[in-house]
């Protein structure tokens, strides 16, 4: 992947995560009739994104000393 290509993707996925699920829905689709390369790199990142967004709110072990 090339320099410009990475920038690409950067710019949508920042421009995504800034959207309500139903907009960024539409804008997604968008993205992927016009280049569906594109849209699989945003699906993988969206969802990497999530899944980290999803371990951060769980509560994770007690400090050292903290028992």
């Amino acid at each position: 992947m090339d320099s410009r290509r990475w920038e690409a993707i950067q710019a949508a996925f920042d421009e995504l995560v800034a959207l309500h699920a139903p907009e960024r829905s539409r804008r997604l689709e968008a993205l992927g009739a016009a280049d569906p390369g594109l849209r699989e790199a945003l699906d993988k990142l969206l969802h990497a994104d999530a899944d980290a967004a999803e371990r951060l709110a769980r509560p994770g072990p007690p400090a050292p000393g903290a028992l």
